[in-house]
């Protein structure tokens, strides 16, 4: 009946509700995610704790995001860097890129 109605409401309202995390640094422009680990990641670009570093250039990051982000920009036929597919050319130059954002950044 009608007490049965009420508590699977209470339930599927437990279920959908979120809980935010926000990065507590000061001065931090008020990062927010539902994830956690998202908050923690986000609170190493604080920190200038720099664990990640680029074995060809040398270049030092804070996040595996941020790392990998670079390793993509660096990845072009002849750079030394290893890539499973390059298939975005510039017509221009016909230099070859990982993915469509980095080769219309170059253009």
């Amino acid at each position: 009946g009608s007490n049965d109605d009420n508590e699977k409401e209470k339930k599927r309202k437990k279920k959908t509700k979120r809980t935010f995390y926000e990065c507590m640094w000061r001065g931090c422009n008020g990062f927010v995610s539902n994830d956690v680990l998202q908050v923690m990641v986000h609170t190493q670009t604080h920190t200038n704790l720099r664990q990640y570093a680029c074995a060809k250039c040398g270049a030092l990051f804070c996040t595996k995001d941020k790392f990998l982000d670079h390793h993509r920009r660096q990845a072009t036929v002849g750079s030394g860097f290893i890539l499973d597919n390059i298939i975005y050319q510039c017509t221009y130059c016909n230099k070859k890129y990982p993915t469509e954002t980095i080769l219309r950044n170059h253009m």
